[in-house]
């Protein structure tokens, strides 16, 4: 949970207008964890929160899950322990446009 907040804390912080949606996907938390998880993602207005339930789950699985739900032409998936840097979700989007084949 720890970085959780620390992840969406970074994600937020540099502005990028390439953030359009942000799913939280909770696979399958401990009461305690998924608890903390909602007041995490409550703070921020632009984030979905995804719970997973039942016996799939990782991180893939979780990544097909909310991709499944995300109408997007691009998706970047963040696990958890990834921490940001200003301008790099600009940059990562850059490429798209350099070459239509990606």
């Amino acid at each position: 949970v720890h970085w959780l907040a620390w992840c969406l804390e970074e994600l937020f912080r540099f502005k990028s207008a390439c953030l359009r949606k942000c799913f939280v996907v909770d696979d399958r938390s401990e009461p305690d964890q998924a608890r903390k998880v909602k007041e995490i993602v409550a703070l921020y207005p632009q984030i979905e929160l995804i719970t997973i339930e039942g016996q799939e789950g990782g991180f893939g699985y979780a990544c097909n899950f909310a991709a499944a739900k995300c109408s997007a032409d691009n998706i970047l998936f963040l696990n958890t322990d990834c921490l940001l840097t200003e301008g790099v979700i600009d940059r990562l989007s850059e490429v798209f446009n350099i070459d239509s084949q990606i």
